[in-house]
């Protein structure tokens, strides 16, 4: 089985058409998006990770300034 299903489909209708595209170079451009469109998943879960990891930062800091200004109510 082909990895480019789309342009095998297309290229079985493709001769009752007027315009076509040379199978081999619509084939490469299928690839090419699939491609792409996997690097944006990864890149989503890259983005949604250091997101959750900003959040967890600030929620650290938060708690690390709580900390301090009870010690420093403590010393006073």
């Amino acid at each position: 089985m082909s990895n480019t299903p789309e342009t095998d489909k297309a290229e079985r209708m493709a001769y009752s058409q007027e315009y076509m595209v040379p199978t081999e170079f619509a084939r490469k451009l299928e690839r090419e998006r699939d491609e792409a469109r996997n690097d944006i998943v990864g890149w989503e879960n890259k983005w949604k990770c250091a997101v959750d990891m900003a959040a967890r930062a600030e929620l650290e800091r938060d708690d690390a300034f709580n900390k301090l200004k009870e010690l420093k109510d403590i010393l006073r």
